[in-house]
């Protein structure tokens, strides 16, 4: 019955440090993916703000999209947007609450 035991216990710790082992490269999987993400954000809003620089049209229809999309009073800041009005509705967002 011990060596059962001890066999057991062994097991259970190389499951457990597989388990660490897998929970790791997966954080680390996703903390690149996330990097990734961010860097083509970064990219793609660069190129929309040159694109306006060089098409005051499609500038117009850049604002209108950041006052319809753009929620948090926070970010609505960052591009020069009045605050939104408070509707009331449980679907809109404020600084506390996200979408």
């Amino acid at each position: 019955m011990e060596l059962a035991r001890i066999a057991q216990d062994k097991a259970a710790q190389r499951l457990a440090r597989k388990t660490r082992k897998v929970e790791k490269f997966e954080a680390v999987r996703k903390t690149r993916e996330r990097k990734l993400d961010t860097r083509r954000k970064i990219i793609a809003g660069s190129l929309a703000l040159e694109h306006i620089l060089h098409d005051p049209e499609y500038g117009v229809v850049f604002v209108r999209l950041l006052n319809r999309y753009v929620t948090r009073d926070a970010d609505r800041a960052l591009f020069g947007l009045t605050p939104r009005e408070p509707t009331g509705d449980k679907e809109s967002t404020d600084d506390a609450g996200r979408r």
